[in-house]
């Protein structure tokens, strides 16, 4: 698992960036960890309106630049054209959101709900990669936080504890993976028999001729990710 992930902290650091931008925040934690987080807002923005709030967790070394490549390419034009906010934070040094890091999460999500009107006071969670491996570990933590849950690859890290997807078993999710993206389709593959075990229907799309990177997806045919971003 270690060899796996590591492998995808380089695969992520070598796509090139598009131009992008963001208003930047930090945050001063209960512990003083400063956490530093970005926020999109969508076409017309009136903070004194209700919104869909939408957390992503990047990939790779959940930096900023991996904000900003899942911006551009997944989350941005169409996040605003449907009129969501949404938030991203930087793992704290280093610290990765599904490695110690998620436990700044409630922090976050409490100060992003006294800033802002968030639609039912709940987010809807999505993640690619890391991002995605992050996104199962904060939505089992705290499962009635969030609305919905969409993953472009992405799975519990403890697969093994069946008994904790229970806890999911009200979270609509949605579930993306590369077809030639084999580590990450085989375990997917596994958490969705788990889920069927249970009767609980999720959404699970193997996009072909693709891999880790889920290039289909990307762009225009966003769109595809957003008809599942719901409640």
């Amino acid at each position: 698992m270690y060899i796996l992930r590591a492998a995808v902290l380089v695969f992520w650091a070598t796509l090139s960036l598009p131009a992008h931008s963001a208003d930047w925040f930090d945050l001063i934690l209960s512990d003083g960890t400063k956490l530093k987080y970005g926020i999109e807002y969508p076409q017309g923005f009136d903070a004194r309106k209700t919104y869909p709030v939408i957390l992503a967790l990047p990939p790779g070394g959940q930096s900023r630049r991996m904000i900003e490549m899942a911006h551009d390419n997944y989350w941005g034009a169409e996040a605003s054209e449907r009129g969501f906010v949404v938030v991203s934070p930087i793992a704290p040094y280093h610290k990765f959101f599904y490695a110690g890091g998620e436990v700044y999460i409630p922090e976050l999500l409490d100060q992003i709900t006294k800033s802002y009107k968030v639609e039912l006071e709940k987010f809807h969670l999505v993640g690619i990669s890391n991002g995605g491996l992050s996104a199962f570990q904060v939505a089992l933590d705290a499962p009635e936080r969030y609305r919905s849950l969409t993953v472009l690859s992405g799975y519990p890290l403890n697969l093994s504890k069946t008994d904790s997807l229970e806890s999911l078993r009200d979270l609509p999710i949605s579930m993306f993976v590369g077809e030639d993206d084999t580590p990450w389709r085989e375990k997917m593959d596994e958490l969705k028999a788990r889920f069927d075990a249970m009767d609980k229907l999720v959404f699970y799309e193997v996009v072909p001729n693709n891999g880790h990177e889920i290039t289909d997806l990307a762009g225009e045919n966003a769109k595809r990710i957003f008809e599942h971003i719901h409640d």
